[in-house]
């Protein structure tokens, strides 16, 4: 039996994606589960932190607007794309 740990997931979903810089696991409540960060300086837990915070008001909104539950959160900035990708109801990618 082949056992693969979460961190050589998200490595090999940062290292497969051209330009990807980090994979976190994040709960909602902002704690970071698991991380892998590319080659550089990115300080991914902070960025899962502070998401995470949109993440939850998303939710809400969504919710409160009987949308649905959201799947996935694409933020486009002018320097770098950020997308949350939730897993579970309390984590998010």
């Amino acid at each position: 039996m082949s056992f693969t740990s979460i961190t050589n997931i998200l490595q090999e979903l940062v290292d497969g994606v051209n330009g990807a810089l980090a994979a976190t696991i994040m709960g909602i409540d902002g704690l970071s589960i698991q991380q892998y960060m590319g080659p550089g300086e990115y300080d991914v837990e902070t960025v899962g932190v502070e998401y995470g915070k949109v993440v939850e008001e998303i939710k809400n909104a969504s919710k409160l607007l009987n949308l649905g539950e959201i799947e996935e959160i694409m933020v486009a900035t002018s320097d770098n794309d950020v997308l949350l990708r939730m897993i579970s109801p309390e984590y998010y990618l």
